[in-house]
């Protein structure tokens, strides 16, 4: 980073552009004004010497919109990515108390292929006559993006069964899980969702997280994502709460 002292170089972000003043931070004497107008090295000096300073800035700006770029929570919601009306909605208590990370096998790393996924998984969903909808609340792709599935108000639970007391939200990443740079956006998308939860008042301050890895274990799928889930101050080890008593609903 390029750093100016005023003093030394009696300039202060003062210069002049075709004789006018463009930054003005010290006001410059008028004997010294008429140096610069009568020396051409001095005013070109100066000219440069604000090309830097705006160079600066506009290197500032573009670094500052990255930073805000990638923390920024980003969603595909449903009607981007094509989904179709549930079969019914069954309403979720807010805010949860629960956040459950599931996982799924099938590997998205672009925006393309992961819209096209979301699609057939809803399809496969509905036809089966087990699920209303997708079987997650909010799904996380390879690429890096949040993909709404029933959303923050919907339960993803299957149709006709519901959970004796128990309030959760499912976050469900699509992917292997064995390439960190892979997982660590997708860990970095999760960790975007539940500050939006929480600032939407969705899910509590103090949520407790849980991942699928403590239930049961796939053979094919590596254990980075649980390795990040592990270290969140809201992991949990007490998975009781998974095995509670179902109740069919009466239609």
């Amino acid at each position: 980073m390029i750093t100016l002292d005023p003093q030394r170089l009696q300039c202060s972000f003062s210069c002049l552009v075709d004789n006018a003043a463009i930054i003005k931070y010290q006001k410059m004497p008028i004997e010294e004004l008429q140096i610069i107008e009568r020396d051409p090295y001095k005013k070109s000096s100066r000219k440069w010497l604000c090309g830097l300073v705006i160079l600066e800035i506009l290197v500032l700006l573009v670094a500052g919109c990255l930073i805000y770029n990638s923390t920024k929570f980003r969603m595909i919601n449903r009607k981007q990515w094509g989904a179709v009306d549930p079969v019914y909605r069954n309403l979720l208590g807010l805010p949860v108390e629960k956040v459950f990370i599931d996982e799924n096998p099938f590997e998205c790393n672009t925006t393309e292929t992961c819209t096209l996924y979301m699609k057939e998984l809803q399809r496969y969903r509905i036809e089966s006559k087990i699920f209303a909808d997708t079987d997650s609340n909010f799904f996380i792709g390879g690429d890096g993006l949040v993909y709404e599935g029933t959303g923050w108000h919907v339960n993803p639970m299957p149709m006709g069964i519901v959970y004796h007391n128990v309030s959760y939200m499912s976050i469900c990443a699509l992917g292997k899980f064995n390439n960190m740079k892979t997982v660590q956006g997708q860990w970095n998308a999760i960790q975007r969702l539940l500050a939006e939860g929480v600032r939407l008042e969705n899910i509590q301050p103090n949520y407790t997280l849980y991942s699928r890895h403590q239930i049961e274990k796939y053979g094919n799928s590596g254990t980075l994502l649980y390795d990040l889930v592990q270290k969140s101050k809201h992991y949990s080890t007490d998975v009781s709460w998974v095995y509670p008593k179902f109740e069919k609903i009466k239609f």
